[in-house]
């Protein structure tokens, strides 16, 4: 300011009687000055001024000034942000996504505690119509203006957005890793890795399963086998022709999309119905394929039904044309989910995983095995298989590894496979919920404590999980005991 009344000595400073206070202590400037109040007018000659004070906003003195020609506010500090503006001023000519929370940062850091005198000074302008809003940090907010008033009204009136509020300082940084990872990237690509490794734990265990068994002569792999795929096998009685109206892989496909479409509808639905949460949310939306598995079934067995009732004289469902869909579209999630993970970004966990991915699979791999030899005696290499790939993968992963040495389902395993969905509900369903409530903790419960909980509550829904499967064995044995303890005592009366 000094050195443009240098430069130009007859230059009029148009500003409020505290503005000139500071104009006299800061630089010695006493005349040449033209005071405005709050409503006062001033006409440029194209251009006319407005003068509306905002005191609080943030400073005691501060005055917004409205040009009614071009519709600008000169907005002083308000709706301004943090950050760098980057090589362009115009909100329309940059990508404004991050500067909203910026704006939020800074007004929480500048302005937070002034919501009244901001409501106030909103209130007073809200009968301008303003086009562009210049302030004096931060971009010039043309295209998103409304939606920078917004963001001022919202925060002004102390409204909470729903969610959790983690107050943290953190000096360097650490404090910030949410859930020990650098960022929610980070979280992505490890889960994606463990995901990757879980496959590829299905494959290779699966495969050293079957060398095993074979070499016993317990199973004969299936390209051992005399194959021969028929026509009647791709075709079968009744079927919708190869190409007609509709080609019969379209049908195909237009029912899984439908299938996969209600599932949506239904989850949402469930979700709006209920209100529920964001964490809530992705634990519904977790058991998408469980409830996309008992949508198909019931489609089935609805197109059967059908169909046996003479109803509709087409078989719709293609067995052959279905098994090809499933296998294209898990060999796409399976290259989409490795192709999805960011080396750089897990690089400080590859041991984490490796652990991990070891530990699982040998835990996994011995304890199917137990429970399949145990429980499944008369087809336990194909039940094995079956749960194996799927707890390693997906319930996919389990199809193909069965395939192998049961391509035509003679087994019990496949069906053991889809109707496992139900238990899986039922008992999956806390297991989700520990990990969404007890593990990030609540009110009451601190961090390490939340560990020790979890750990112990996993091990309690473990031993339950034993003794239903393991029911018939034990109770039964209990039964023989009593019934022969029973005997014992009537002996001596007989």
């Amino acid at each position: 300011i000094r050195l443009l009344r240098q430069l130009y000595p007859n230059v009029q400073i148009v500003g409020n009687s505290k503005t000139f206070g500071m104009l006299e202590g800061f630089h010695g400037i006493q005349d040449g000055l033209y005071e405005v109040k709050d409503g006062d007018q001033l006409s440029l000659g194209r251009h006319q001024l407005s003068f509306h004070a905002a005191p609080m906003v943030h400073w005691p003195e501060v005055m917004v000034t409205y040009d009614a020609t071009d519709k600008i506010l000169f907005s002083a500090d308000a709706f301004g942000t943090y950050g760098t503006l980057d090589g362009a001023v115009i909100d329309q000519d940059m990508n404004t996504e991050h500067y909203w929370e910026e704006m939020i940062r800074y007004y929480a850091n500048i302005v937070g505690k002034y919501g009244n005198p901001v409501q106030r000074a909103l209130q007073k302008l809200s009968g301008l119509e303003i086009k562009t809003i210049c302030s004096t940090h931060g971009p010039v907010w043309r295209a998103e203006a409304a939606k920078a008033i917004a963001i001022y009204d919202q925060l002004s009136r102390y409204e909470a957005e729903e969610g959790v509020v983690i107050i943290y300082g953190s000096m360097y940084g650490n404090s910030e890793m949410p859930w020990g990872f650098e960022s929610v990237e980070s979280g992505r690509s490890f889960g994606l890795a463990v995901a990757a490794m879980g496959f590829l734990s299905a494959c290779i265990g699966g495969v050293i399963y079957m060398n095993i068994m074979r070499r016993k002569g317990k199973i004969v792999i299936k390209d051992e086998q005399k194959e021969n795929i028929t026509f009647d096998q791709i075709i079968g009685p009744n079927d919708t022709p190869m190409s007609g109206s509709v080609d019969k892989l379209t049908i195909q496909i237009g029912i899984v999309v439908a299938v996969y479409a209600v599932s949506y509808c239904l989850m949402e639905g469930i979700c709006s119905l209920l209100n529920l949460g964001e964490s809530m949310r992705a634990t519904i939306f977790g058991f998408n394929f469980l409830i996309g598995t008992f949508l198909a079934i019931a489609l089935k067995s609805i197109i059967t039904g059908l169909h046996r009732k003479g109803r509709i004289k087409r078989r719709f469902l293609n067995g052959f044309m279905m098994n090809r869909i499933s296998g294209f579209v898990f060999d796409f999630m399976v290259v989409a989910g490795i192709a999805a993970i960011r080396i750089d970004a897990i690089s400080e966990y590859i041991g984490t995983l490796l652990i991990m991915g070891v530990i699982g699979a040998l835990a996994t791999y011995f304890y199917v095995k137990f429970i399949c030899e145990k429980l499944f005696k008369d087809y336990a290499p194909q039940q094995f298989l079956a749960f194996y790939g799927m707890l390693t993968g997906t319930a996919s992963t389990g199809i193909i590894l069965l395939r192998e040495i049961d391509d035509q389902f003679e087994t019990p395993a496949a069906d053991n496979l889809v109707y496992q969905n139900l238990p899986a509900i039922v008992f999956g369903f806390p297991l989700m919920l520990l990990g969404t409530f007890v593990y990030t903790g609540s009110e009451k419960i601190t961090s390490p404590l939340s560990v020790y909980i979890t750990l112990g509550l996993l091990v309690v829904f473990f031993v339950i999980l034993q003794i239903i499967l393991f029911r018939r064995k034990i109770f039964r044995k209990k039964s023989v005991g009593n019934a022969e303890t029973a005997t014992k005592a009537q002996t001596p009366s007989e």
